[in-house]
C-alpha cells in the first residue's frame, strides 16, 4: 500500500472530521507522526534553507499534527508540531508532478510501522465486558475473545504483557455489556489491538495498562509491590517490540534459530560425533546380542555404534554452535542501543518470564517467536555440558577452551535469567564444585550454576532473586523517566519494602532500599564513598558479578561485590580513582567507628606519577601473576592510570598503609606479629587533613577517616589485592579478628593443580573504642611524592613485610 503526498493535507492547523481523518478505506490508522518522520528520513522532504523562498504549496511550515479527543469532545488534539523539530519548517525534496491534483502526487511507501495491522479501527474500539460488571475484561479480536485480567491474577493461568509505552494518550473503551468506558493510557489503538493479537484469541492476560486500575493509586501501590510475582508467575511474558528496534527481533530470530537447529541434533551431542567425522567402527557394535549401552571412555573418542548415529545433513554442528556464539555476542554488544532493553521497567518483565514470545511492532508478516528464552538457554547447557565433558576430545569443534566455555555460558545467563534454576553464590557447594571442575563427567551442575530442586525457603527465594537479578540488571544501561525508578524497578520484583517516591534522587532511593535490606540483616558492602555525580559506579558498578580483568580466560567470580567484599582490582581501581568531590559518609551511631591500633599510613603518590604508584603495586599485590592463568595485574592497572581524566589523575592519591596483625593459623610455627599491607584510593585535599584507620560498625570494614570539628567522615575503604583472587575489603569482627579466605576461581582447562589451591589469612588486629583527636599519617620526612622515592619507601618495609605471605588451605 501506498500513501501519497495529499496526505498533507492532514497537517494543517484547521479541524478536520474524525472520517477524514482516519480514512476507513484504508483499512488502518495512520500514525502522522511517524509518516512525517519516514518522509524526512528519506530525504522526500528536507529542513528550508535560510532565505529560501516559500511556495504556498510546498512548504509545511508549523502546522500541527493532529489527533482526536477521545473524551467524546470531538476537537483535534495537537500532538506535534512540525518547528519543534525542523525550526524553518520543511519542503518537499521532490515537488508533486500537479501540485493541485494529489491523484499524480508523488507515491511514498509508508514507513513499517504504519503497516503493523491492517484491522477495521472499529474492532479496536470496544470490550464485551469490563471490571465494573465482570471483575475482568473481555476483548472481541477475530472469531473469538482476549480476556483481561483486571487485578492480581489469582488461580488462573495467563500470560503478562510487556512493552515500551512510549507517549500515551487516554484510549475510550466502552463496554458492549454495561456501557462502562475504561480508559487505557496507551500510544495508539493500534497498538492496543496488536498486543491483543500478540497475546492470541482464547488466551487469558496481564496487561499493565488496564488490568491496573490507572485511576486508583491504592490499586497501582498494591500491584507494583507485587509486580515480581505477576510477571513470575505468568506461563509465558509477551514481548512487544518497539518499531526502532527492529535490529533486536532480527537477532533473537537468527539466535533462537541456531539454538533451536542445534537442539534438533541431540545424538551430536550425546554420542560425540560429527557427520562427516571418520569414526572408528567397533563391528560387535554392528551385530545382534552386543551390549546396547557404549563404556564412556568410548564414548569420549568417538567410537559410536552405527546404529546410534542418524547423519542431519546441512552445515556442521560446529559450525552452527559458532555461529550461536557469535550472534549471542552481537545481541550482548548491542544490547544498549535497542530501546526495550534501555527502559527501566522492562526489565524485570524480560528477566523474570518463565519463557518469551516476541514478535516487533512494525512487522507487517507479524512474525512471532516462542519459546525465546527457553530454546536459547537450553542450547547453552547443551553446548556447555558437551565441551565439559568431551574436553580436548570433542569432535563438534567450538573454538572454545572448557575454561571459555563457562563464560559463554554465564552470558547466556545474565541476558536470559532463570531464577529458580540458577544458584547464587552462598548456594554453591565449594567443595563439589571443585571436583566437578577437575572431573565434570561425574556432573557439572555447580561448574553451570544450575539447581535441579525448587527452593523452598522465603529467604533462600527473596536472596536468590536478589542477588541473580541485581547481576542481569548490569548487563545494560537502563534509563526511565524519574531516577528512582532505576531502583523501584528491580526492587519491586524483589519485593523490598521501602517507601517509594518517583520524585527521589537515585542517591535517596538507593539508600532507602539499602536500609530495608539491612532490616532484614543483610549485609550490603560499601566499597567507594558515595559520589552524587558518578553514582552508578559507587553502586550499580558493584552490585553485578565482576570479570576477573587478569584471567586469560576472563572468568567471573561468584557473587556480586555488594554481597560478597570481593571485587576485581582493576574495576576497583578505575572507580575509586575516577571520584572527584565524593559525598564522604558522615559516621554515625549506625556506623560507629574503633581505630585500629599499630597501623601506619603514608601518602605514597599522585596518580598522575605512573611508574611511581605501579612501584608500590609490586609490593601490595599478593599471589602469583604473570603464567598461563593470570596475567599481571599491573599491566590492568597501568592501563586505567593512562587513561584517567587529568582531574582525576591529579587530584587523587594511592595511599600505602601497613598494619599491625597477630597471625592465628593453625600452625604454631607461624604465630607471631605481622604486617598486613592493603591501600585506598583518596582525594589529596583530603589526605593533607590527615588520615586515620578504623574499623567502621557497620560491615565491619576497615577504613580511612578524616576528623573535622569533632565529626569524622569516612573517605576510603580500605582493600588487600591479590593477582589470582581479586581485590578483598578487609573485615573483622567487634574484637578485631579477621578470617580472609583468598578463592581463586576454578578452571576446568587447568593445567596446574597448585594453582587452584585457597590461601587464608586468621588474624587479630587491636582496636581502640573511640578513634583519637589527631590523626595517623607520616612524618613529613616520610611523606614521599617525588618519583621513585615512594616505592624506596616501601621497600624500607620488606623486612616485616616478608613475613606476610597468605597459607595454603590444605583441607581442601
Amino acid at each position: 500500500m501506498n500513501y501519497s503526498m495529499d496526505y498533507i493535507r492532514f497537517w494543517r492547523p484547521e479541524p478536520v472530521n474524525r472520517d477524514e481523518f482516519l480514512r476507513p478505506s484504508l483499512g488502518q490508522i495512520v500514525d502522522l507522526h511517524e509518516m512525517i518522520m519516514h518522509m524526512a528520513r528519506q530525504k522526500y522532504v528536507r529542513p528550508k534553507e535560510d532565505n529560501e523562498e516559500d511556495k504556498p504549496w510546498e512548504k509545511l511550515s508549523s502546522a500541527f499534527f493532529l489527533d482526536f479527543d477521545p473524551s467524546g469532545g470531538g476537537g483535534p488534539v495537537p500532538s506535534f508540531r512540525i518547528s519543534d523539530y525542523f525550526p524553518r519548517g520543511l519542503v518537499y525534496n521532490i515537488p508533486p508532478r500537479s501540485p493541485s491534483n494529489s491523484s499524480s502526487a508523488l507515491q511514498i511507501s509508508p514507513p513499517p510501522s504504519l503497516a503493523m495491522s491492517n484491522f477495521d479501527p472499529t474492532e479496536a474500539s470496544y470490550l464485551l465486558c469490563c471490571r465494573a460488571c465482570k471483575g475482568r475484561f473481555e476483548y472481541p479480536l477475530g472469531k473469538g475473545v482476549v480476556t483481561i485480567v483486571a487485578g492480581v491474577p489469582k488461580g488462573v493461568s495467563y500470560k503478562a504483557v510487556s512493552y515500551v509505552w512510549g507517549k500515551t494518550y487516554p484510549l475510550r473503551l466502552s463496554c458492549q455489556n454495561c456501557t462502562s468506558i475504561t480508559t487505557v493510557p496507551m500510544q495508539s489503538p493500534a497498538k492496543f489491538h496488536r498486543l491483543m493479537a500478540l497475546a492470541g484469541t482464547g488466551n487469558t492476560i496481564w496487561l499493565d495498562a488496564i488490568s491496573i486500575d490507572q485511576s486508583d493509586h491504592s490499586d497501582i501501590a498494591a500491584q507494583v509491590a507485587v509486580m515480581g510475582t505477576i510477571y513470575s508467575n505468568a506461563t509465558c511474558v509477551s514481548v512487544l517490540l518497539p518499531s526502532s528496534d527492529e535490529e533486536a527481533f532480527s537477532r533473537l530470530r537468527d539466535l533462537s534459530d541456531l539454538a533451536q537447529q542445534l537442539l534438533n541434533r541431540p545424538e551430536h551431542f550425546k554420542w560425540n560425533y560429527e557427520d562427516n567425522d571418520e569414526l572408528e567402527r567397533v563391528e560387535s557394535w554392528d551385530e545382534s546380542g552386543v551390549p546396547n549401552i557404549p563404556l564412556a571412555g568410548d564414548l569420549i573418542l568417538g567410537r559410536v555404534p552405527r546404529r546410534l548415529r542418524p547423519l542431519y545433513g546441512g552445515a556442521t554442528t560446529g559450525s552452527l554452535c559458532k555461529r550461536y556464539y557469535h550472534e549471542l555476542e552481537l545481541f550482548k554488544d548491542r544490547l544498549d542501543t535497542w530501546q526495550y532493553w534501555r527502559r527501566a521497567w522492562t526489565f524485570q518483565e524480560w528477566a523474570l518470564a518463565g519463557d518469551i514470545e516476541i514478535t516487533w511492532e512494525s512487522d507487517v508478516k507479524f512474525q512471532r517467536i516462542e519459546r525465546v528464552k527457553s530454546t536459547i538457554v537450553l542450547a547453552a547447557i547443551t553446548i556447555t555440558k558437551y565441551k565439559l565433558r568431551a574436553g580436548q576430545y570433542a569432535k563438534i569443534k567450538l573454538g572454545l577452551s572448557r575454561g571459555e566455555v563457562i563464560r559463554n555460558f554465564n552470558t547466556v545467563k545474565r541476558l536470559f535469567p532463570y531464577e529458580h534454576v540458577i544458584l547464587y553464590h552462598e548456594e554453591l557447594d565449594k567443595e563439589v564444585l571443585k571436583f566437578q571442575t577437575s572431573l565434570p563427567n561425574y556432573g557439572c551442575s555447580q561448574v553451570l550454576g544450575l539447581r535441579s530442586n525448587p527452593r523452598t525457603d522465603d529467604r533462600e527465594k527473596f536472596l536468590a532473586r536478589l542477588n541473580i537479578m541485581l547481576n542481569a540488571f548490569g548487563s545494560s544501561k537502563r534509563e526511565a523517566r524519574f531516577d528512582a525508578d532505576l531502583v523501584c524497578c528491580w526492587a519491586s520484583m524483589c519485593e523490598i519494602d521501602y517507601e517509594y517516591r518517583k520524585d527521589d534522587s537515585l542517591s535517596t532511593a538507593l539508600k532507602k532500599v539499602e536500609t530495608a535490606l539491612r532490616r532484614r540483616e543483610i549485609k550490603i558492602f560499601d566499597f567507594v564513598v558515595r559520589s552524587e555525580t558518578d553514582l552508578a559506579h559507587s553502586f550499580f558498578d558493584y552490585a553485578k558479578e565482576h570479570i576477573q580483568s587478569n584471567s586469560t580466560n576472563k572468568t567471573e567470580f561468584h557473587g556480586a561485590p555488594i554481597f560478597t567484599g570481593r571485587a576485581d582490582t582493576a574495576v576497583h581501581f578505575r572507580n575509586s580513582a575516577m571520584l572527584v568531590n565524593p559525598t564522604y559518609i558522615i559516621a554515625d551511631p549506625e556506623r560507629p567507628l574503633q581505630e585500629v591500633i599499630g597501623a601506619t599510613v603514608g601518602i605514597i603518590s599522585e596518580l598522575s606519577d605512573v611508574e611511581n604508584v605501579l612501584e608500590i603495586f609490586d609490593v601490595l599485590i599478593s599471589g602469583a601473576g604473570g603464567n598461563f592463568m593470570f596475567s599481571p595485574l599491573q599491566d590492568e592497572i597501568k592501563q586505567v592510570l593512562l587513561s584517567l581524566p587529568d582531574e582525576a589523575s591529579i587530584n587523587n592519591v594511592l595511599v600505602f598503609t601497613l598494619i599491625s596483625a597477630e597471625d592465628l593459623h593453625l600452625d604454631p610455627e607461624a604465630h607471631g606479629t605481622l604486617m598486613l599491607p592493603a591501600w585506598a584510593i583518596c582525594s589529596k585535599e583530603m589526605a593533607k587533613r590527615g588520615l586515620l584507620i578504623v574499623r567502621e560498625g557497620m560491615n565491619g570494614t576497615l577504613a580511612l577517616v578524616v576528623e573535622e570539628m569533632n565529626i569524622h567522615h569516612l573517605v576510603a575503604f580500605l582493600t588487600i589485592s591479590d593477582q589470582q583472587s581479586g581485590t578483598y575489603l578487609i573485615r573483622t569482627d567487634i574484637e578485631g579478628n579477621i578470617n580472609l579466605l583468598l578463592e581463586t576461581p576454578q578452571r576446568s582447562d587447568m593445567m596446574n593443580d597448585q594453582m587452584m589451591l585457597d590461601r587464608w589469612f586468621r588474624g587479630s588486629i587491636k582496636l581502640r573504642s573511640e578513634p583519637r583527636a589527631e590523626a595517623l599519617s607520616l612524618p613529613k620526612s616520610q611523606e614521599r611524592k617525588g618519583k621513585g622515592k615512594a616505592a624506596n619507601f616501601v621497600r624500607n618495609t620488606q623486612d616485616k613485610l616478608k613475613r606476610f605471605s597468605f597459607k595454603k588451605d590444605k583441607a581442601k
